[in-house]
């Protein structure tokens, strides 16, 4: 088994491309199950949680790659000058505690900074 470090080396990030948008929704479901949600708050969230082409367009998505999409994050402008939004970290839970979030974190810090955001604002939603 490789450790976490040797594992960062072969992660790679790169802008995701609209036609996966399919295995982001994947990715997004997966890891939200995991924290031991049921089918109907599960279903409850399905739209929310859905990645969409046009969510692409309005947002700046980013995955992880190691064999193949293991995760992703995005980072959306604010309203407010220099504050920009977090709007989805997930990762696929084959690849959890592997390096791949705090890559992407990364990136995302990489990414805002390069546009003059200062501040972050995070998106949660609470069980309903």
């Amino acid at each position: 088994m490789e450790t976490n470090q040797e594992m960062n080396h072969e992660i790679k990030i790169r802008r995701a491309k609209s036609h996966e948008a399919h295995v982001l929704t994947n990715i997004a479901l997966r890891a939200k199950q995991l924290n031991g949600y049921d089918d109907s708050f599960m279903g409850a969230c399905k739209d929310e949680l859905t990645v969409t082409a046009s969510h692409m367009k309005e947002g700046e998505y980013w995955v992880a790659e190691l064999y193949n999409v293991c995760g992703f994050v995005c980072l959306v402008e604010g309203l407010e000058p220099r504050v920009g939004e977090v709007h989805a970290l997930f990762i696929d839970p084959d690849w959890q505690r592997c390096g791949v979030g705090k890559s992407l974190w990364l990136k995302i810090i990489q990414r805002a900074e390069s546009k003059g955001i200062e501040k972050f604002n995070l998106t949660l939603t609470l069980r309903q």
